[in-house]
């Protein structure tokens, strides 16, 4: 009883002091289009002499309510009322832009995938 006692506590304490964002469920991840594996901890990608950020993009419905919540999850998000993206916002849709150029960038990316009005985040390549 004691050792059942002592693991559910365990259990506990760990999913308390879980970073939000850390972890996500197989159809957040599959929202993200890119492999997150590749960027290190510091949000960079590539080779050790050229490593640079990756940018994001996603669209959500065209809204203020809709913009804020992003915002809440994301301070740095950009926000496009014009452009479709290489990810093609309808008009009834707002562009997105986010980078792993920041603290905390995968668990503001897991966020992101999180809320159910995104449905897809591709890396942006600029041209």
């Amino acid at each position: 009883m004691f050792l059942k006692s002592c693991c559910l506590s365990l259990l506990l304490i760990m999913a308390c002091n879980t970073p939000k964002g850390s972890e996500a469920s197989p159809e957040t991840m599959a929202k993200i289009t890119f492999d997150l594996n590749q960027i290190d901890e510091n949000g960079l990608i590539g080779p050790v002499t050229g490593k640079v950020a990756v940018d994001y993009e996603f669209c959500i419905p065209r809204s203020e309510t809709y913009a804020d919540l992003v915002k809440k999850v994301n301070p740095k998000i950009k926000i496009s009322d014009k452009s479709r993206g290489r990810i093609g916002c309808t008009r009834a849709e707002q562009l997105c832009i986010g980078t792993t150029s920041q603290e905390n960038w995968k668990s503001i990316l897991l966020e992101t995938a999180k809320l159910d009005f995104v449905k897809k985040i591709d890396r942006t390549f600029y041209e």
